[in-house]
């Protein structure tokens, strides 16, 4: 079973690695660090899932606000893009779909987001945001993760 970690090291080192790539994400993006706590994943994993959704916030919801929490032990990141509709947000995840062919990338990057976490029994869920945006949650799936803790 996969120790617990605490978030607020990794998503700092996130934070400073996408600031050299998108200098202006600090003004745009804001941390409840108090809420921060623990979640149990490999530590690479948990930089991956946190680079992955940011940077697609960043790049792909044009936001200018985005929100990073812990509430009631999920971690939420919120934006306050306009770029979706419910329609699209039913298709998040699924792989190759992109709201655009104009946008970068393959249609992959949330697709394996989500397959790497369930791995650990964690879900990953897009939701609207009022009265605009995204917001993600990741869930640990208490039964399936009891039940690896039993394999």
């Amino acid at each position: 079973m996969t120790e617990a970690i605490w978030l607020h090291p990794i998503l700092e080192k996130v934070l400073a690695d996408l600031g050299t790539r998108y200098p202006e994400m600090n003004k745009k993006i804001q941390v409840n660090w108090e809420s921060l706590g623990e979640i149990q994943l490999p530590e690479f994993v948990l930089y991956t899932v946190l680079k992955n959704l940011l940077e697609n916030a960043l790049l792909h919801a044009q936001a200018a606000h985005i929100w990073i929490s812990m509430q009631s032990d999920c971690l939420v990141i919120e934006d306050d893009g306009q770029q979706l509709t419910a329609e699209d947000i039913q298709h998040l995840g699924q792989r190759f779909w992109r709201k655009s062919a104009q946008q970068h990338g393959h249609g992959l990057g949330l697709a394996l987001t989500a397959n790497l976490l369930k791995q650990y029994g964690y879900q990953l869920s897009f939701n609207p945001r009022q009265p605009y945006g995204l917001r993600i949650k990741i869930k640990c799936d208490v039964s399936k993760r009891d039940l690896q803790a039993w394999t």
